[in-house]
């Protein structure tokens, strides 16, 4: 009942007042009730259109805001994906070039290992 509005309210009390006043001068109450069942059966298709109405524009409002957001979302995580894969090869290539120039250089000569015995130049005689 909350959900009748004030028109909807005062055709079906015009109608209940009609209703009244034929009963009151004897007219046959079965045209006026078919004629009343005709206006509320009208009302409540009017109703129920409106409310499916309201139903569809909300459900198309919800996939409109869902289909937007997911679809921004899912860019923004294949524009993440995208990036985190460019720096991972971008990292793989300077490990690459990094192992490329170790392998050419060339290691310090080793000097020959100091026996202890003593002599010029060697630095365990201190």
């Amino acid at each position: 009942m909350k959900d009748l509005k004030w028109p909807a309210v005062a055709v079906i009390g015009v109608l209940i007042v009609v209703l009244g006043f034929l009963s009151y001068v004897d007219k046959d109450p079965s045209t006026v009730l078919a004629g009343v069942i005709a206006v509320l059966s009208a009302l409540g298709f009017g109703y129920q259109f409106s409310k499916t109405s309201e139903i569809a524009q909300s459900t198309a409002r919800i996939e409109e805001n869902t289909n937007g957001r997911m679809g921004q979302m899912s860019r923004e995580i294949e524009a993440q994906r995208m990036a985190l894969a460019n720096a991972n090869e971008k990292h793989r290539q300077d490990m690459k070039e990094m192992a490329d120039k170790l392998a050419v250089m060339i290691p310090a000569p080793l000097e020959p290992p100091v026996s202890g015995l003593g002599g010029e130049g060697n630095t365990a005689n201190l």
